[in-house]
């Protein structure tokens, strides 16, 4: 899995549009709306994020990721942004994202690049990132007692 440079950034305006429906203006009715927003809001912020840099990154000579079967890092067309969905784990919880897969010019495969901007190895569904916050959540409630 090739690095991905430490000085690219890109810049997104994020729009999003969710409809909800409240029966009633108290605290507790708007925050339990604004809580069944949060995950709709965490999937399409991904989701944006990654089809940023990925596009970005189509746009470079050569690529951060190379065709796992010809070696290539310079010659990809787009297959699909938004291809079949895939579950990760965040540290808030489980999101969908629709993979995003290239296709080698040199060689014909298709591949996805969806984990390899997030970091993660392939099939992989629990970043390490994820990981070492869940340990660390876990090794403090250990010390607590209720």
């Amino acid at each position: 899995m090739g690095d991905l440079p430490q000085h690219r950034s890109i810049t997104l305006e994020f729009e999003s549009q969710f409809r909800v429906t409240l029966a009633s203006s108290d605290f507790a009715s708007i925050m339990k709306a604004f809580l069944l927003l949060l995950p709709q809001f965490l999937e399409d912020f991904f989701q944006k994020v990654l089809v940023g840099f990925a596009e970005y990154e189509m746009t470079l000579p050569r690529k951060s990721f190379v065709c796992t079967c010809c070696g290539n890092d310079h010659d990809f067309v787009w297959k699909t942004r938004h291809g079949k969905a895939t579950t990760i784990l965040t540290w808030f919880r489980w999101i969908t994202l629709k993979q995003l897969q290239v296709l080698c010019k040199r060689c014909g495969h298709k591949q996805n690049i969806t984990r390899t901007l997030l970091g993660m190895e392939p099939r992989q569904r629990v970043p390490d990132a994820t990981r070492r916050k869940l340990a660390l959540m876990g090794a403090v409630a250990k010390g607590t007692s209720i």
